[in-house]
């Protein structure tokens, strides 16, 4: 449950004309429009790796790892993917606990240090929250732009 804080999840269902070499030549060609390099792929699925670099206006710059994959169903097929942005909650996470760590060796690990420390991590995961809100209503959309050609 807790993975649901850096990881986004979708499935988008397919139009049965289009033949899945098709869908992943748009995936590609999509991943490098946003930047990210395609560190694996396969028969049925792709995936990219790297750091999140921010890149203005780029559906998938809060992601650090991906993987879009095939699913054949009796109803037809269906494009699932994961997104995840790990690096940025771990550096968030990092901050903050270099700031208190800093707060404590100096020995000004008081009540102020206290309320300081607190306003940065609320601050941080204020920050990380909003990005990953809108990363999480923006990606799913272009991802399905960039598959159905619009």
């Amino acid at each position: 449950m807790l993975e649901r804080i850096w990881q986004l999840r979708g499935v988008l269902v397919l139009h049965p004309g289009v033949s899945d070499d098709l869908v992943f030549a748009r995936i590609e060609s999509f991943l490098d429009a946003q930047n990210k390099r395609v560190t694996r792929g396969g028969a049925n699925y792709a995936e990219f790796a790297g750091l999140p670099l921010p890149r203005r206006h780029r559906a998938l710059s809060f992601f650090d790892r991906g993987r879009f994959w095939i699913r054949h169903n009796h109803d037809g097929k269906e494009l699932h993917f994961e997104l995840r942005s790990l690096y940025r909650l771990a550096l968030c996470l990092v901050l903050v606990t270099a700031l208190l760590a800093t707060l404590a060796a100096l020995d000004w690990f008081d009540t102020r240090a206290l309320i300081a420390g607190t306003a940065l991590a609320v601050a941080l995961g204020g920050l990380y929250t909003l990005n990953a809100g809108f990363a999480r209503a923006r990606a799913p959309r272009a991802i399905y732009g960039a598959i159905s050609g619009e």
